[in-house]
This record gives C-alpha cells, structure tokens and sequence, in this order.
C-alpha cells in the first residue's frame, strides 16, 4: 500500500514528540522514527539500556504519552541501532529478539476504533485494543562474552581489505553511500 504525506507529517511529527516526551522522563533515548508504512501505529526507539525490562519501560512511557498514546507496534532497539534505517532495525528484529522472551503483548490499551482494522466489532465499540513490545535488546542479564561481535565491515576486516573491498563496490554493482 503507497503511503502519502500525512502519513510522512504524522510520523516526524510524533517522533518528534514522542522523543521529547522520553527525555523529559530522563529516558536514554537516542532516536525515535515512526515508519511511515506503519501509518502512525508504530514506533522505533533506540536507546541506552541501563537495566533488565528496560524496554517494556520505554514502551509503557510511551503509551503514558499523548503522542504515544494510539501507538501499537513498539520496537525497542539498542542504541547503536538506527531506528530510521529499516534495515538495520530488521536486523536487530531477527538476531536479537527472541521469539518468546523478546515479544511482549499488552491487551486493553486504548484503541482509535476507526482507524484499527486489527480489532473485533466488539473492541471497536469498547475502544479495547491491544499493543506488542518487541524487546531487539541484548539482555542485560547476559554476560559480556555472550554477546556477539556486531558482524560488520568495520568490525570484521583489517582496514586494508575494508579499502579494497570500498574500492571497489560500485564494480560490484553496489551503490556508494
């Protein structure tokens, strides 16, 4: 489905807010993004992540926020994560949120009825909805070494081959950056 512009406006402006509201609550945020494919029912976040559950923190300070407050899909990352590169956020979906632990459901948060099409008729007439945390966070509880190493160029390869192989990415049919 082609997005349009006020799907654009409404996700800068509640990130925005959003954002602002985050820090005012002395949350470590580093950005926050609302996908415009997601049309105003998710939100990005990426922060610092100073304790355990620290994502259901953020997901529930951000439903206790007016511009919050109609966001059902909540996708927590860690803060080297960009929330606005779609990518990367799949990344951190599918390496670091565990199927069962890292997905959080919220049943009875306030719902927008006309614009949910998820719900039943009888949650459209309550205004009953539900949310979904997903916790793309590396446990707080887990050890250092049991954190994997972030497979990137940079991180991966000696600066010698990192020269060659950026050398030579548009001969390989990439596009620089």
């Amino acid at each position: 489905m082609p997005i349009h512009e006020s799907q654009t406006v409404l996700g800068l402006t509640k990130s925005a807010d959003i954002y602002g509201e985050l820090k005012k609550m002395g949350l470590p945020v580093k950005g926050v993004f609302i996908p415009p494919y997601g049309v105003g029912h998710m939100v990005v976040i990426s922060t610092e992540t100073p304790f355990m559950n620290f994502a259901k923190r953020v997901a529930h300070s951000v439903w206790a926020t007016k511009p919050g407050l109609f966001t059902y899909y909540i996708v927590v990352v860690d803060a080297d994560v960009d929330p606005t590169n779609m990518d990367e956020v799949l990344h951190a979906l599918t390496t670091k949120c565990h199927p069962v632990n890292g997905i959080h459901q919220v049943p009875h948060i306030p719902g927008f009825p006309v614009l949910l099409p998820f719900l039943s008729p009888k949650e459209r007439l309550l205004g009953d909805a539900a949310g979904v945390i997903f916790d793309c966070t590396w446990p707080k509880d887990w050890p250092a070494e049991s954190i994997p190493i972030k497979a990137t160029l940079k991180n991966l390869w000696p600066k010698e081959i990192q020269e060659k192989v950026l050398g030579k990415w548009e001969t390989y049919g990439f596009k620089q950056d």
